[in-house]
């Protein structure tokens, strides 16, 4: 399911002058674009190669933020001196106006009418904080949280449109990430919860339902404190995935 797929990737760990100090703007362009879990610990990538259920490839500038993403069923190109983002998939073609803020943050996408399609809102430390993106075939919302520097959790929201100006709630996933000593990405827990006819379910006690629950362990750290395993376990621990990470730097 496409969905899924974008949600895998969809989500980053954090880019890093070094293993104590976050660049905040390679941070932001992986949460963005990629994900937490994609992101450089010390130093930026190059290029970088998953390789698993679902193959993906990323590219870099030499300051680190995402240029390219390839997957099995869409690509999408970033040309941040022309402020273009393109994106090709097997039914859809996009060409959007970039928006920058006097920090190079992007701030949004607009399309040749000049609607918004990626919204982006930061907070009083210029991290990405929320993420509205109308990209694709669904409406996603994203909202980030952080705790010592680190992101701690991620709440997406997934909305099928009927039309221009109505949807309804489809999926409603949550991220929750955990590091070792060394600052490196060690852990990954995600929820999703019960929708039913467009609607979250509660319990007795007005609590969200899980009806899923996956944990991914990362390891095989490489000399920059990159992983390059990730190993993941649904329910009654059944694998659910296993990927190796390729990375290439400047």
């Amino acid at each position: 399911m496409k969905i899924k797929i974008i949600l895998l990737i969809s989500l980053a760990l954090l880019g890093c002058k070094d293993n104590q100090t976050p660049n905040i703007a390679v941070e932001n362009s992986y949460l963005i674009h990629a994900g937490i879990d994609l992101a450089p610990h010390s130093i930026p990538i190059k290029e970088q190669s998953i390789k698993g259920g679902n193959p993906v490839t990323l590219t870099t500038n030499t300051d680190g933020l995402i240029e390219s993403m390839t997957l099995d069923f869409y690509k999408f190109v970033i040309d941040y001196k022309n402020g273009k983002y393109t994106y090709e998939s097997e039914n859809k073609n996009l060409n959007l106006d970039i928006k920058f803020d006097q920090e190079k943050n992007i701030l949004s996408y607009q399309d040749a009418k000049k609607n918004n399609k990626l919204l982006v809102g930061y907070d009083s430390n210029g991290r990405v904080i929320k993420i509205e993106d109308s990209t694709y075939d669904f409406d996603f919302i994203s909202q980030v949280d952080y705790e010592n520097d680190l992101v701690s959790k991620r709440v997406v929201e997934i909305f099928q449109k009927y039309d221009e100006t109505d949807s309804f709630i489809v999926v409603l996933r949550e991220y929750k990430y955990f590091y070792n000593d060394k600052k490196q990405l060690s852990k990954r827990i995600q929820y999703d919860y019960k929708i039913e006819l467009g609607k979250i379910v509660l319990d007795e006690n007005n609590q969200r339902i899980a009806e899923m629950k996956e944990e991914c362990s990362y390891g095989d750290y490489n000399q920059h404190g990159d992983w390059t395993k990730e190993y993941c376990l649904g329910p009654n621990k059944v694998t659910t995935h296993f990927y190796l990470r390729t990375l290439e730097y400047f």
